[in-house]
């Protein structure tokens, strides 16, 4: 079987709600002369208007054409992992500042500046020098530092995941074995957090001392809450350690978060692989093929099929 990808045209649309949108690629669907009641499949990024459960595109298509399966852009979920993961506050910061500093020397005058490394004190443009002094000060300072490899450590796994599943020949069964395998190597580092995270800290403290930087616990109240208040909760309160504190309040949070992002976000389109996996594996379990017959009835032959399952599993379908 050859699976044919064709572009049609571009629809104008004033309406993006979930419903208008529906709407829309129904009607150019039959405008194109495509019969719909064949509709199998439905494919989108994961914006509200496209994925909700309840008013997106693939929820109303489904409610006239409940065989028209929702499946996810394997690459975007990843993206979308990757996104909330870094919803920790202190990771977000050192992602924001990454950006920033790339964002200020997008410029050819500033890149030329980086490459003869020439001071900050020497530029002579007021806002420029404003803007790269408090860059500088961003980056010269122990939590992003800190932060800086943790991102690093865990995108060194996420990174090869991205590139596998952007590639145009992979299906979804290849993509679940390559997340899952993913998240296996999430879980060890996990398990070994407190080794793992040890050459964290002695890398960062080497850096640290190259740039003369003090790597130590910001200053923390019992009553705080715009930042991890790990010492005051107990956690970390005898030890007081730089490294202790870092790794319970940087590093388990967000390596726990992206695992459980990757689980839940992929784990979603397991059953359905499953399924599908009992048409061509005698491994699976009955159930899944015996799921997928009920759910296909429409485009197989009933009155064979139900023969056929009565006699060999003892079902009634």
């Amino acid at each position: 079987m050859i699976i044919k990808e064709e572009f049609f045209q571009f629809v104008p649309t004033t309406d993006t709600t979930g419903k208008g949108l529906a709407d829309i690629i129904i009607q150019s669907l039959h405008s194109f002369g495509i019969e719909t009641k064949y509709l199998r499949g439905q494919g989108y990024d994961g914006c509200a208007s496209m994925s909700g459960q309840f008013n997106g595109v693939q929820a109303i298509i489904r409610q006239s054409y409940p065989l028209a399966t929702y499946v996810h852009c394997a690459a975007y979920v990843l993206n979308l992992a990757v996104s909330y993961s870094c919803s920790i506050q202190e990771i977000r910061n050192c992602l924001g500042t990454i950006s920033k500093v790339r964002d200020f020397f997008i410029y050819p005058k500033r890149k030329n500046v980086l490459k003869n490394e020439i001071e900050v004190k020497n530029w002579n443009d007021t806002e420029t020098s404003s803007q790269a002094s408090n860059l500088r000060i961003s980056i010269l300072n122990g939590d992003f530092i800190i932060c800086l490899l943790i991102v690093n450590k865990v995108f060194s796994y996420g990174l090869p995941l991205s590139k596998q599943l952007q590639r145009i020949n992979i299906d979804l069964g290849e993509a679940m074995d390559l997340a899952e395998d993913t998240m296996k190597e999430l879980q060890s580092i996990r398990s070994n957090a407190e080794s793992e995270f040890h050459t964290i800290f002695e890398n960062a403290l080497t850096s640290a001392n190259k740039l003369d930087i003090n790597i130590s616990i910001s200053r923390i109240t019992g009553r705080q809450t715009k930042r991890v208040n790990i010492i005051y909760n107990n956690i970390i309160k005898e030890t007081n350690s730089p490294e202790s504190y870092f790794r319970v309040a940087f590093f388990i949070p967000y390596l726990d978060t992206f695992i459980d992002q990757l689980n839940s976000r992929f784990v979603s389109q397991k059953m359905l692989l499953l399924d599908f996996k009992s048409l061509i594996s005698t491994d699976e379990n009955e159930a899944h093929f015996l799921r997928l017959a009920q759910k296909y009835m429409v485009d197989l032959n009933a009155k064979n099929l139900c023969y056929w399952l009565s006699s060999s599993y003892g079902k009634d379908v």
